[in-house]
């Protein structure tokens, strides 16, 4: 199920909502990273086959590297670990250059909107020195390609120092924090859906703020954070009172 989409609840749809006193919604943070799937042996395996593989399985952490070697050119000749592994555990390939390296210049390709993972994958397949930096962005989903600074067609040197592309990485659109203080519950988890934030509720006892107002957050107005940040907020039970233990 999509992140921040309803994965279930628990009243089926078409109940009368006077007959409902709570309603509980699981949300989706999207793939879980520390899921546990089988992993092949991917020696022999061309690189497109390697990156669908690891965009289909939603593998984080995929380290790969280039070398000259006299197996076929772009085929793995090396893996650290395979079998049952996490999502997030480490994963590191190696491929072949072929035995005769080519040191003429590079015809840039489009990298705008690639995952980071298919970018950096592209750049040490043909031996691109680069720098990765990150920025907002209200067009590029986070975690693609917003900005290269060697434009697509253009040509580029390979395993030069003084020729490196800069990759920019998208974090999302730039989301500002309203006053957190001054909203409902309601209004707060619309705006945490909304802008794609991870929301977190506490509930705490406050002589000073009335029950079911929020006490403090983890951010103040005005803050800029980006998609994925979670939101801590404590909201009031308003006063304690004394019950009676007789």
């Amino acid at each position: 199920v999509s992140e921040y989409s309803i994965i279930s609840q628990d009243i089926e749809s078409g109940t009368k909502t006077k007959d409902i006193n709570e309603l509980t919604v699981s949300v989706s943070e999207g793939p879980n990273p520390d899921k546990e799937i089988i992993v092949p042996d991917m020696d022999g395996w061309n690189s497109e086959r390697v990156i669908n593989y690891v965009l289909d399985n939603y593998l984080n952490n995929v380290d790969v590297s280039f070398e000259k070697s006299d197996k076929a050119e772009d085929t793995v000749i090396e893996q650290n670990k395979s079998g049952s592994m996490k999502r997030s555990d480490e994963l590191k390939l190696t491929f072949s250059l072929g035995e005769e390296l080519d040191n003429s210049d590079v015809k840039m390709a489009d990298l705008i909107n690639k995952s980071e993972f298919e970018a950096i994958f592209y750049l040490k397949q043909h031996r691109i020195k680069y720098e990765i930096e990150k920025e907002f962005s209200n067009k590029i989903e986070r975690g693609n390609v917003a900005d290269q600074s060697v434009k697509a067609g253009d040509t580029v040197k390979v395993d030069s120092d003084d020729n490196k592309v800069t990759i920019t990485i998208s974090k999302g659109k730039s989301i500002k924090v309203p006053d957190l203080k001054k909203m409902s519950m309601v209004k707060i988890t619309e705006w945490v859906v909304e802008n794609k934030l991870k929301l977190e509720f506490t509930n705490k006892y406050d002589d000073s703020v009335k029950e079911n107002n929020v006490i403090s957050a983890n951010y103040d107005k005005g803050d800029k954070i980006e998609q994925g940040s979670t939101v801590k907020v404590v909201i009031s039970k308003g006063n304690l009172v004394m019950e009676n233990f007789k």
